[in-house]
């Protein structure tokens, strides 16, 4: 994600104000792992957290919501957290739909070196489209409030979702222009999903990478993974190019043979008799077998979007 943050800058420069907050969405906690690494990777961008001790951990959301009605210490706590939160320059949300994924993963983060990346992330038990929803109708309200408050929050998002597909509509509403999603998936075919999900709704979401990760791989293997219009055969008007069951493309088990028999989808005019069919094959190299596959996109709108791809077609001669 090429993530860096800004320190923190003196209160008294104005220019501090005017930035909006460094928002990162993670859509599948999981077991807390990959929490840990974002929230150290923003952490610079906060003050110093309080010294004063966390707030207890409940096991329900409705014990923990209360606890300040319970305790008087710990509705002392409470207040002085949520005090030093409004202050952080970067925020990380962490949403899975699994209540006790959420509190375990806090736990986790709460246990690792003595909480220290703890508070620049917020937990969140709930499916992502609606938590998402939720956000975006809140900041549009207090949109006239605030010049920065807008429907747009997101500059990072981490999807490790079954079916991510079928949730790109909802996340996209809350990225800001230019910024970057990443999708981790166990099969390439799921990324083509995307791919073709993006196509189909005309999101302005362009791919810059799909890498798949595995043993004896250091920095990941490269894919090409788009949607592609056969070239009619030669010497065979109207006959579409030959076309082979492939392993590699499960959307609709089909596979161009040739693959530099096809024109890119961008610039492909299609009839009924010209199905698009996915490519999905090793940038270089064989076959291995493990690991799983990410893909990288970026937002951008339809004009910027057009722009990249001219851009590209120029520099390589075909589109990303």
């Amino acid at each position: 994600m090429d993530l860096h943050v800004r320190p923190p800058d003196d209160d008294n420069d104005p220019l501090r104000t005017k930035q909006p907050r460094l928002e990162l969405l993670e859509a599948g906690t999981g077991h807390g792992s990959l929490t840990i690494h974002l929230a150290r990777a923003i952490a610079a961008a906060n003050p110093a957290p309080l010294r004063a001790e966390k707030p207890e951990l409940h096991s329900t959301p409705t014990e923990h919501v209360n606890s300040s009605s319970q305790n008087q210490r710990q509705g002392e706590l409470l207040t002085q957290w949520a005090e030093w939160k409004e202050t952080r320059r970067a925020i990380l949300h962490s949403v899975d739909n699994r209540v006790t994924n959420r509190f375990h993963a806090e736990k986790l983060v709460r246990g690792f070196r003595h909480g220290l990346y703890w508070p620049h992330v917020e937990f969140y038990a709930d499916a992502v489209e609606h938590w998402i929803r939720d956000q975006v109708e809140r900041r549009q309200t207090s949109a006239a409030k605030s010049r920065h408050e807008t429907g747009e929050f997101l500059s990072y998002v981490v999807l490790d979702l079954p079916s991510v597909h079928t949730r790109l509509r909802d996340v996209q509403r809350a990225m800001r222009e230019g910024a970057k999603l990443v999708v981790f998936t166990p099969s390439v075919t799921q990324i083509g999903d995307c791919v073709r999900k993006i196509k189909e709704e005309k999101l302005p979401l362009v791919l810059e990478k799909v890498v798949e990760l595995g043993e004896g791989i250091s920095n990941g293997r490269r894919w090409d993974v788009r949607l592609v219009t056969p070239k009619k055969a030669k010497g065979s008007p109207g006959s579409p190019t030959q076309i082979a069951p492939g392993e590699e493309s499960g959307i609709d088990d089909r596979i161009v043979d040739d693959p530099d028999n096809i024109e890119d989808v961008e610039n492909a005019s299609t009839t009924p008799d010209e199905a698009q069919v996915m490519v999905c094959r090793p940038m270089v190299g064989e076959r291995i077998i493990g690991g799983g596959f990410i893909a990288l996109w970026r937002k951008l709108s339809d004009r910027v979007a057009r722009d990249e791809i001219e851009w590209r077609e120029t520099r390589s001669g075909e589109c990303a």
